[in-house]
């Protein structure tokens, strides 16, 4: 039983350590948040479409507690808030959205967030606010990246479940194939039989017949006989 134990303790721990080094991990940058706008920032690269990244987003931000954010194209946008995750001053709070891949296969999205502080025009970066830089890396790494990932799966998860509602649809169909041609089967072995009852009554006529047209024919020679003898 410790053994079993420790062997699934084991695989557990191997499955933890390959997720935790395939994990996206955020990067400090500079980047475009629009057309007229551009500066330092926080990005995180995850393996999803943008629209997708956008809404993971959004229901993250909504779960922790969050609901300022207002969607503008391909932007989410707060601005003069307060994010407890991040920091607990007022800030200005963007987070860009950028398709780095458009293969359908493997998506991938760049997610850029940029933060500010009051009227200031130009974004916070690493060693102008170490703890907030800190903090928006702990919440894309610890609390983004595993909800992508818990997306990613739950997305899995639901192809291979309609991979096998469909695999059993086709089971059911065939199985019910076996059935229909089953009973065609008996159909036809009833068919079979009445046709041997058939053949068995038409030979059984057939043989009939043969012995009257021999009787008949002793009749007709009896008759022809008898014609002769008149005179």
């Amino acid at each position: 039983m410790k053994k079993t134990f420790l062997l699934l303790f084991a695989v557990a721990t191997s499955i933890l350590a390959l997720h935790a080094q395939d994990a996206p991990k955020s990067f400090d940058g500079t980047a475009s948040l629009d057309k007229k706008t551009s500066g330092s920032c926080v990005s995180i690269k995850v393996n999803a479409d943008l629209k997708t990244a956008m809404s993971v987003m959004q229901d993250l931000l909504k779960k922790e507690g969050f609901k300022d954010a207002k969607k503008s194209g391909k932007i989410l946008q707060a601005e003069k808030t307060v994010f407890p995750t991040i920091s607990t001053d007022y800030i200005n709070i963007y987070f860009g959205f950028v398709q780095a891949n458009k293969d359908k296969k493997n998506p991938q999205t760049v997610v850029n967030v940029f933060v500010s502080k009051g009227t200031a025009n130009e974004f916070i970066g690493a060693s102008a606010d170490p703890q907030l830089n800190t903090n928006l890396k702990t919440f894309l790494d610890t609390k983004y990246a595993p909800a992508m990932y818990n997306d990613n799966i739950d997305k899995q998860r639901e192809a291979k479940q309609k991979e096998i509602d469909k695999t059993k649809s086709d089971v059911d169909n065939l199985n019910k194939n076996i059935d229909k041609r089953t009973k065609d089967i008996s159909g036809y072995e009833k068919d079979i039989e009445k046709a041997n009852d058939n053949i068995k009554k038409a030979k059984s006529d057939i043989e009939s017949s043969k012995k009257q047209i021999e009787t008949t024919k002793a009749l007709l020679q009896k008759q022809q006989d008898e014609l002769k003898a008149i005179k």
